[in-house]
């Protein structure tokens, strides 16, 4: 979405507000493929998007249900899902830390109890 949109001269000076808003799925995730499908910092997986695995190895347990939002750490931002109250996946996203308002992992899918769902919502301005 386009506003703020300041037409000025000569027209390079001009400014405008740009909101973009990414989001990205992956459902039936498992233990002993998360890493495979969306990747790790060292190896882009089957299916990169928004985030990966910080590094291998794989996660040893499946998160809870829940959302959590990434955090700057550096020049990335990171998200810790976890099971039980401890830290069981922790998500990275690569890139600029900064101008993001909202950044979510969301997992879902909890009933199965071998695969989970792993969804990414990325909202800038």
């Amino acid at each position: 979405m386009v506003s703020n949109v300041a037409a000025l001269n000569p027209p390079h000076t001009s400014t405008m507000d740009i909101e973009v808003t990414m989001t990205q799925s992956y459902a039936g995730l498992a233990v002993d493929t998360i890493d495979d499908i969306i990747g790790t910092a060292v190896d882009a997986g089957s299916k990169p998007g928004l985030v990966h695995l910080v590094s291998p190895p794989a996660p040893a347990l499946l998160p809870d249900a829940q959302t959590v939002s990434f955090a700057a750490a550096g020049s990335t931002m990171q998200a810790k899902l976890q099971h039980g109250g401890a830290d069981a996946v922790i998500l990275e996203s690569p890139g600029i830390s900064t101008g993001t308002s909202q950044f979510d992992a969301v997992v879902s899918n909890v009933g199965a109890s071998t695969t989970r769902s792993l969804g990414s919502h990325r909202h800038a301005r």
